[in-house]
């Protein structure tokens, strides 16, 4: 297995971190396409859409509008490519391209985890709630906050429990494959912070799935996704 410690957004990090086919993929993402599906969503938007892999390769199946949002740029040039044949999905770094209120299903896939700060969360869920319907849903995947101090079969994370309830502080996660194996900094939230941090920007939980591993001997959970709503 080969082994490149970088950063998802340094120079050819993107790319790297969009060719790994983590667990994530198989855990959380057909999960997330079924429950837009049984929420009966007409629109949705991929908040911090990376490499478009959920766009095209997952939630394509819904037929419905997708929209694909990302600061990065090589990330949006990747998400373009593999979204070309897609004619109902559009790929954009300006949120302002998107209405208000008018998106019923918005996803933010392993996102809070790369946000420095309390301030950066905040302002991403204020874009998430303003764009939202009022009867939509935001579905937010984050690796397990209380499990960040081990090892699962699609990432191994490094955070000392002893930093748990201090927010933004960081930790190294190392996401896997069978080929490939990169290393991030990524930035913690203990559970109570971010259901702060929602009820702060306008979102009452209406769900918390805990998902287990893929490889059934690993001790915890490794992904979480959150459903809320607006209040």
């Amino acid at each position: 297995m080969a082994t490149e410690a970088t950063e998802w957004n340094s120079k050819g990090g993107s790319n790297l971190y969009a060719q790994i086919r983590s667990p994530k993929v198989s855990l959380v993402y057909p999960d997330l396409v079924d429950r837009i599906r049984k929420q009966q969503a007409k629109s949705l938007l991929d908040f911090g859409c990376g490499s478009g892999i959920f766009l095209s390769e997952f939630s394509s199946s819904l037929g419905i509008k997708q929209f694909g949002y990302d600061v990065d740029a090589e990330m949006i040039s990747l998400a373009q490519k593999k979204c070309t044949d897609h004619t109902n999905t559009d790929i954009t770094s300006n949120l302002r391209s998107i209405g208000a209120n008018t998106i019923d299903a918005i996803t933010h896939i392993a996102l809070w985890m790369v946000l420095k700060s309390e301030q950066d969360c905040l302002e991403c869920l204020r874009s998430m709630h303003a764009l939202l319907s009022e009867s939509g849903r935001m579905y937010a995947a984050i690796t397990h906050p209380c499990f960040r101090d081990r090892a699962f079969s699609g990432n191994i994370l490094h955070l000392d429990m002893n930093n748990y309830l201090k927010d933004s502080v960081t930790y190294k996660a190392e996401i896997k494959d069978n080929e490939k194996t990169m290393e991030l900094t990524n930035y913690h939230y203990s559970l109570s912070s971010i259901s702060k941090q929602l009820a702060a920007t306008g979102f009452v939980i209406e769900e918390i799935h805990e998902y287990p591993d893929v490889v059934p001997h690993y001790q915890g959970s490794p992904w979480m996704l959150i459903t809320a709503k607006k209040q």
